[in-house]
C-alpha cells in the first residue's frame, strides 16, 4: 500500500475483483447431443462440442460460485449460483438473473423442456415452475413424511421427462408423472443403516441402479422396488 504524493490525483488501484485459487468443477450437463457444459466454483463455465477433446471457457461472473446446471433443451437452462439462479433462453449465449423461489437456499435444479424447472432446497423440499421461473409452487414438503430424520439432498434427475428422483440420506423421493406428485420412500442397506444415496441411472426403462455410501441398489421394475445386492468386496464409499 502506497500513499499518494501530495498534489497528484490518485487513480483507482482496483478496477475489478476476481476470485483466485484452484478451479473446482461442480457439475456438468448435456445441452445437446454434441454439447456438454461444466460449471465451476470460479464463475466460469467450460463447454465442449466434441465429447471433451477440446473445451472453451466462458465467464459468467468471476466472483460467483456456480453449483449446478441443467438444460431442458438446447436453448433453455438454469444454473444455481450463490443462493440464487441464472437462466438462459438462447443456448447459453446470455445468462440472466431468474426469479427463483425466495429464501429457500436452492441446492439442485432439473429442467424439463423450455418452461418447466424443478428446484430442491437444502432440506429436500421440491419447487416447480411451469412458466420459466415467473411463478413457483411447492410440490413436496419434507414435513409430509417421517421416513427419515436426515434428508439432505444429493441429486435430482429426470428420465424420459416423466420419472424423476430426488436422492438423499436414507430416502429418495420419486415421481412418475413429470413432477405432479411425489412420494418419499425410505431405504436401508444390508446392515440396517440408512444409506446416503449419491447417484442413479437406468440401463433401460426397467433396469436401474442407485449408488450409496455403503451399498448399491438395483431395480428391474422401473424403480417400483429396489433390492440391495451383496457388495462384491468389503469396501465402502464406492
Amino acid at each position: 500500500v502506497t500513499a499518494p504524493f501530495a498534489g497528484h490525483a490518485q487513480s483507482s488501484l482496483v478496477s475489478k475483483w476476481e476470485k483466485v485459487g484452484p478451479v473446482n468443477f461442480t457439475a456438468a450437463a448435456r445441452q445437446s447431443p454434441s454439447t456438454i457444459v461444466a460449471t465451476t466454483s470460479h464463475g466460469y463455465i467450460y463447454i465442449t462440442h466434441d465429447d471433451g477433446t477440446t473445451w472453451q471457457r466462458r465467464e459468467i461472473g468471476d466472483t460467483l460460485d456456480l453449483t449446478t446446471i441443467s438444460f431442458g433443451d438446447s436453448l433453455h437452462g438454469m444454473i444455481l449460483v450463490n443462493g440464487g439462479a441464472l437462466a438462459t433462453t438462447d443456448g447459453g449465449a446470455t445468462w440472466q438473473p431468474n426469479k427463483a423461489p425466495k429464501n429457500i437456499a436452492p441446492f439442485y435444479v432439473a429442467c424439463i423442456g423450455s418452461d418447466t424447472i424443478f428446484i430442491v432446497n437444502w432440506i429436500g423440499n421440491i419447487y416447480r415452475t411451469i412458466d420459466g421461473g415467473a411463478t413457483w409452487v411447492e410440490q413436496f414438503t419434507v414435513s409430509d413424511t417421517a421416513t427419515s430424520t436426515s434428508r439432505l439432498p444429493t441429486k435430482i434427475v429426470f428420465f424420459d421427462n416423466q420419472r424423476g428422483y430426488v436422492l438423499g440420506i436414507g430416502m429418495y423421493v420419486q415421481t412418475t408423472d413429470a413432477g405432479e406428485h411425489w412420494n418419499a420412500k425410505g431405504i436401508k442397506g444390508q446392515d440396517g443403516d440408512s444409506s446416503t444415496l449419491y447417484d442413479i441411472d437406468f440401463y433401460n426403462r426397467d433396469t436401474g441402479v442407485m449408488s450409496g455410501s455403503d451399498d448399491y441398489f438395483t431395480t428391474t421394475d422401473g424403480g417400483a422396488t429396489w433390492t440391495d445386492p451383496p457388495m462384491p468386496h468389503d469396501e465402502r464409499n464406492d
